[in-house]
């Protein structure tokens, strides 16, 4: 859970703005609905993304350098993205 107070996209345009910057080039079942439900359902109303809303720049420039790191024209795979993604998350004692 973040102790950030984050900001609603509805509340602020720069926020939505920022998240709509960010999605694109994102693997597409990121964006799915059913993916989006189950991960809400796994997660509740925690998001890593959250802590950055109060921070629409922050927000944009963050998640498009993630979107650019799993790039699928880099030579890994996504399986090996999602690998790595995976142990740091795990040897940070990240639940994200």
């Amino acid at each position: 859970m973040t102790w950030i107070d984050p900001v609603s996209p509805a509340a602020d345009p720069a926020v939505a703005a920022a998240l709509q910057a960010a999605m694109p080039g994102y693997p597409p079942e990121y964006g799915h609905p059913d993916i989006r439900a189950r991960l809400a359902r796994l997660v509740g109303q925690d998001s890593i993304i959250d802590a950055f809303t109060p921070m629409p720049k922050v927000l944009e420039h963050a998640f498009s350098a993630y979107r650019e790191a799993i790039s699928p024209d880099l030579e890994l795979t996504r399986r090996e993205h999602e690998l790595i993604a995976t142990v740091v998350s795990r040897l940070n004692d990240c639940f994200y």
